[in-house]
């Protein structure tokens, strides 16, 4: 039952399915079970950056926003 529980939950993981094959997940339960919490922390890593990304890249859009207005407002009091 071990095997199986084990052998579910790897195959459950879909980065550990796209990185090594169902032949491998019969080896050793425990070193199984050590490569898919590191990969699931690798995976959990990737998120966070993409995400901090997303948001470093929103946060400069909105600035460039804020500028444009600011230098269209400056444009339109010159010419008052």
């Amino acid at each position: 039952m071990n095997s199986y529980m084990s052998r579910k939950t790897i195959s459950q993981t879909p980065s550990r399915l796209s990185l090594e094959s169902p032949v491998l997940e019969y080896n050793n339960n425990l070193a199984n079970s050590g490569s898919s919490l590191s990969l699931t922390m690798l995976q959990v890593n990737k998120e966070y950056h993409n995400q901090s990304r997303t948001s470093l890249a929103s946060i400069f859009e909105d600035l460039a926003i804020i500028r444009r207005s600011f230098l269209k407002r400056g444009s339109d009091m010159m010419y008052m």
